[in-house]
């Protein structure tokens, strides 16, 4: 059996399930709910508690995308979102609740992905992605980035007739960081459990002393010039190096 991600303070945990709730009452009766998000701390790259401008998205990456052995750069662009929230300094939680479709597109996000013409996360690896800029290539941008191996987008609930009944009788997932443990190494960013730390890539500043476990972006790569650019570039500071000689 796994072992947990998960000694937090009871009543911040408390807190952060009845918001899981409340969220999933709210959505449409005939779906597939997915309650997902986090209770522990989160830092950023320096080592500081992060702020709210940063994102959180559940989703997956195309498939037959593996980020593990894919170039960093490429990550966002094979990044398909199923829902989206932000971080309460507030209460120090982050929560999601998202409903899929019948036909396995997020009801948040329908317009994306398309995989083979059909818009369809079932069966795809479920990711949380952290970061504090939206575009994740853009220069000064952090990521986290984690998943649980039971994270697996299900199939959709299928009603035959919705006009019949009142409730979808499927229980919500429930996706948290809580689920993660010593052995779900991040993609990117660092992972610490209460008796183990867990780095994938990226470079950070350890915050201070912690008891509890805790999630922290990295500093993530900053786009590199392209090789025509990186050409012309030479040429014009070869171009003014000429004319400071001829000048001399």
């Amino acid at each position: 059996m796994k072992s947990p991600f998960n000694l937090i303070v009871p009543m911040k945990a408390h807190f952060f399930r009845s918001l899981l709730v409340l969220s999933s009452m709210t959505l449409a009766t005939h779906a597939q709910i997915i309650n997902w998000g986090s209770s522990v701390d989160l830092f950023s790259r320096t080592g500081a508690p992060i702020t709210e401008s940063f994102v959180f998205e559940l989703g997956a990456f195309t498939p037959e995308f593996d980020p593990a052995v894919n170039p960093l750069l490429t990550w966002f662009d094979n990044w398909h979102v199923f829902d989206k929230t932000t971080y309460n300094s507030g209460f120090g939680v982050v929560t999601g609740t998202a409903a899929m479709l019948d036909d396995g597109r997020s009801a948040d996000f329908p317009a994306a992905p398309v995989f083979n013409g059909i818009k369809n996360f079932e069966g795809l690896p479920g990711y949380i992605w952290m970061r504090n800029l939206e575009n994740a290539n853009a220069a000064g941008s952090e990521w986290l980035v984690v998943r649980d191996e039971g994270w697996t987008f299900p199939a959709p609930v299928i009603t035959p007739n919705p006009t019949q009944g009142c409730c979808d009788s499927t229980l919500p997932l429930q996706w948290s960081v809580s689920d993660l443990s010593g052995t779900d190494l991040p993609k990117y960013g660092v992972q610490a459990g209460t008796s183990y730390t867990q780095s994938g890539q990226g470079v950070v500043t350890p915050p201070g002393t912690t008891n509890t476990p805790y999630l922290q972006s990295a500093f993530a790569p900053v786009p590199e010039l392209s090789s025509s650019v990186l050409v012309m570039v030479l040429g014009v500071l070869g171009l003014v190096d000429r004319r400071r000689t001829w000048r001399a």
